[in-house]
């Protein structure tokens, strides 16, 4: 009877203690836990598969952490759910009606894993979004259907954007976005095993950003012990030629304009002033609606970034890890899509003349790229900016495959449909983000449409190809048995089909995009 009188007074305390650190029981009871530092987490299983959404990875990067390094997470009392999605980070979201996010605590991570137990330590996938490094999230994507049929630990990241990323103060230092990432991947590292992931098989992926991300860790001292393959898709070469320095980014680039616009200038602690701003003058400051034009980009800083990444490259200074790496054929076509849904006209022939005739070949350019080649202004830019984008994507193949494993692939799905921008032109295509939905299998971004696209069967052939080649590359380095290194395979729908280096730059006419 004691026993029992003093077993129901054990439970009552439980029950308060949940109830007053607001943590329910009734979710711990239906959904798994894991134990990771910091405390307990209780997620929710759908589908076959266990997600944990909403993970703390680092302690919310305000006040004095505003520009800061990031600091380890608070350590929580009981269960803490981990069933929804935590916030952005600060933007303004890019899918109609337009989605304002002002919360600067968003340094989460969603980890996705197959509910039936694993005979040993599962390969992590870790996922870097796109953005242009000033907007997505790592909601964007869902790794369930490629945690199921994988056999992965599927991990998507937040990481700070824009004017809260990318400035760089004398007092706190600069790249707050990578070092957001790589306190993910040390919170990898550490908490793995508990949710049968193998921290040392640990590969990193991102699209656009998230692959300019892929190619930072790849030079960046600090990231060094913390993945073991790389997957960058739709790599932008181009901004790894040119960084500012710090201290050049404080005198003249996007933070010192920032630091004036926000009335700071002047002030005896620039840090502690523009600290003391809200988060919206901040954001207004940095660039408002027009944060992607303010130019915010890495910042080579010493420490995190010790040189102009296409240098270190160049110099052999990287980490020697396996690579997956390509482009999507009709890159542009994304960004015309934007340019339309903004409401602004379709491309003229002679607006893309002017384009042309502005660059320093473009006698040369103009012969190759031109409306009677192409048929209209959109398919000709599109195959301008396009052609350049996977020249400069071999380009550096070609610099790091001497000394690593580089696999390339280019997309090419003729009518891949639409992810996130539906206008009259261009319409479907291998466009820029087009292919994310092909290895995932999901929408793409998932909170707008989180439906896998209505393919045909010979898509969705594609689509299982896809998932399976980074899946291979994941647990093997290599993503197919017939895939050669450096040599480019071509993704299609009738088939894939591996293309030398000659015939790829004839056809991308890469001869004028030469560096």
């Amino acid at each position: 009877m004691e026993r029992d009188i003093l077993g129901r007074i054990a439970t009552t305390l439980v029950l308060a203690a949940a109830c007053s650190l607001g943590f329910g029981l009734s979710a711990a009871q239906a959904g798994p836990t894991v134990s990771v530092e910091g405390g307990t987490l209780e997620g929710v299983t759908k589908g076959g598969v266990e997600q944990f959404l909403g993970v703390p990875f680092a302690a919310a990067p305000i006040g004095e952490l505003r520009w800061a390094k990031p600091a380890p997470a608070k350590p929580w009392q009981g269960a803490r759910p981990a069933t929804a999605y935590a916030s952005k980070c600060v933007q303004n979201g890019w899918v109609k009606p337009i989605q304002l996010y002002r919360n600067e605590d968003c340094l989460y991570l969603n980890l996705y894993r197959p509910a039936a137990p694993a005979a040993a330590l599962r390969p992590v996938l870790v996922w870097f979004h796109g953005g242009a490094s000033v907007a997505g999230a790592s909601q964007d994507i869902d790794g369930s259907v490629f945690a199921q049929k994988a056999d992965h630990v599927v991990i998507g990241v937040n990481y700070r954007l824009g004017a809260f990323g990318l400035a760089s103060f004398a007092q706190s230092g600069s790249n707050f976005w990578l070092m957001d990432q790589q306190a993910a991947l040390r919170w990898v590292k550490a908490n793995a095993r508990a949710f049968g992931g193998d921290p040392d098989h640990v590969t990193i992926i991102g699209q656009s950003a998230g692959a300019y991300s892929v190619a930072a860790h790849m030079v960046s001292p600090e990231s060094v012990g913390l993945f073991h393959r790389a997957v960058a898709m739709s790599l932008p070469v181009g901004p790894l030629h040119s960084a500012l320095t710090a201290e050049e980014e404080q005198k003249k680039g996007p933070t010192a304009r920032m630091v004036e616009k926000a009335g700071c200038g002047a002030a005896a602690d620039v840090l502690a002033c523009m600290r003391g701003k809200s988060t919206e003058a901040v954001f207004e400051a940095g660039g408002g609606a027009a944060t992607r034009a303010a130019g915010w980009q890495m910042v080579v800083d010493g420490k995190t970034i010790p040189d102009t990444p296409m240098k270190l490259f160049g110099r052999g200074d990287y980490r020697k890890v396996p690579v997956l790496v390509g482009f999507t054929s009709q890159e542009q076509g994304f960004f015309l899509q934007a340019r339309r849904a903004s409401g602004q006209t379709s491309l003229t022939a002679d607006a893309v003349a002017k384009t042309i005739a502005s660059r320093p070949n473009g006698t040369q350019l103009a012969e190759i790229y031109n409306v009677a080649t192409y048929g209209s202004p959109t398919r000709t830019d599109i195959a301008l900016v396009s052609d350049r984008w996977g020249c400069e994507v071999r380009h550096w193949i070609k610099v790091v495959s001497g000394a690593t494993p580089v696999f390339s692939y280019e997309f090419a799905d003729p009518k891949a449909p639409t992810t996130i921008f539906h206008v009259d032109e261009p319409v479907d295509g291998p466009f820029h983000n087009s292919d994310i939905p092909y290895v995932f299998q999901r929408g793409y971004p998932n909170e707008q449409q989180a439906d896998a696209p209505a393919w045909t069967p010979a898509q969705k052939a594609l689509s299982d190809r896809m998932l399976d080649y980074v899946a291979r590359f994941s647990k093997s380095s290599v993503p197919s048995a017939d895939w050669p290194k450096v040599e480019t395979m071509v993704l299609h729908p009738e088939g894939d089909r591996i293309e030398d280096d000659a015939a790829f730059a004839k056809r991308h006419s890469c001869e004028v995009w030469e560096r």
